[in-house]
C-alpha cells in the first residue's frame, strides 16, 4: 500500500534556502527594475548611435575615395590644375585618411615634375612618413632621391633608395630601386659595390626582362 505524500508547510518553504535566494533575487530585481531599464536602454541608445557614427564614417570614407578618383582622371587626362585643386581639397577636408595620403603623394609628383622640389619634397617626405599603401614607395624613393642629388645631397639620396628597397612589397620594384643605387655610387668610384649589387640582381630567380636588361647595360658600363 502506498503511503500518502507527506505535505511540505509553507514554514518548511520559507525556510528552503534556495528558494530564499529565488524570493531575494526577485525581490531585489523588482526594487531596482527602473535602474535596469535605463541602463538596457542606454545600451540600446550606445549600439544606434555606434552604428551611426560607423556608417558616416564609411560614407566618408567612400566619398573620399570617389574624390581621389576624379583626381587620377583629371591627371591621366592631363588636366593638372583641376588635379590639384581636387588632391589640395582631399587632402584639407579628408586630412589623415588614406585617400589624402595617396593625394598628397600625388600632389609631391605632380610639384617634382614641374620643378617645385621643395613642395614636392614636403608632400613625398610626408608620404614615406606615413605610407598607407605601399605601391607608391618605389616612386617617392625615387623622386625623394632626385631632390637629395639636385642639392648636392649624395648621402642623402642613397638613403631615400635604401630605404625604398626596405619598404617596397614587390621585389621587382626593390630590384628596380638597386639599380638607381648603381647608377648612383658607380659615379663616387664605388665600383665593386656596384658590380656586387648587379650581380645579385642578375642572379635573383625569375627576373623580368625589362630589370635584366638595365643590370646587363649598368654591368657594361663598368671596367672589368
Amino acid at each position: 500500500m502506498l503511503k500518502p505524500k507527506r505535505k511540505i508547510t509553507r514554514k518548511e518553504i520559507q525556510r528552503d534556502p534556495f528558494l530564499e535566494t529565488v524570493d531575494k533575487l526577485e525581490y531585489y530585481i523588482n526594487k531596482n527594475r527602473k535602474i535596469y531599464i535605463n541602463i538596457a536602454i542606454g545600451l540600446i541608445i550606445a549600439l544606434i548611435a555606434f552604428n551611426v557614427i560607423k556608417n558616416k564614417q564609411s560614407e566618408r570614407l567612400i566619398m573620399a575615395d570617389a574624390a581621389l578618383g576624379r583626381a587620377l582622371v583629371a591627371i591621366e587626362q592631363g588636366d593638372l590644375d583641376n588635379a590639384q585643386f581636387q588632391l589640395e581639397t582631399i587632402i584639407s577636408e579628408y586630412d589623415g585618411e588614406t585617400s589624402a595620403l595617396v593625394s598628397g603623394y600625388h600632389l609631391g609628383k605632380i610639384k617634382f615634375e614641374e620643378g617645385d622640389f621643395n613642395t614636392a619634397e614636403n608632400y613625398l617626405l610626408h608620404y614615406m612618413e606615413e605610407r598607407p599603401v605601399n605601391i607608391f614607395i618605389p616612386g617617392a624613393s625615387k623622386m625623394l632621391a632626385a631632390i637629395a642629388i639636385t642639392n648636392g645631397d649624395r648621402d642623402g639620396a642613397e638613403k631615400y633608395l635604401d630605404k625604398g628597397i626596405e619598404l617596397a612589397s614587390r621585389e621587382t620594384d626593390k630590384l628596380a630601386l638597386n639599380l638607381e643605387k648603381v647608377r648612383l655610387i658607380l659615379n663616387d668610384d664605388r665600383g665593386s659595390e656596384a658590380r656586387s649589387i648587379v650581380e645579385q640582381v642578375l642572379s635573383t630567380e625569375n627576373i623580368s626582362p625589362r630589370i635584366k636588361q638595365k643590370a646587363e647595360e649598368l654591368l657594361g658600363m663598368m671596367p672589368s
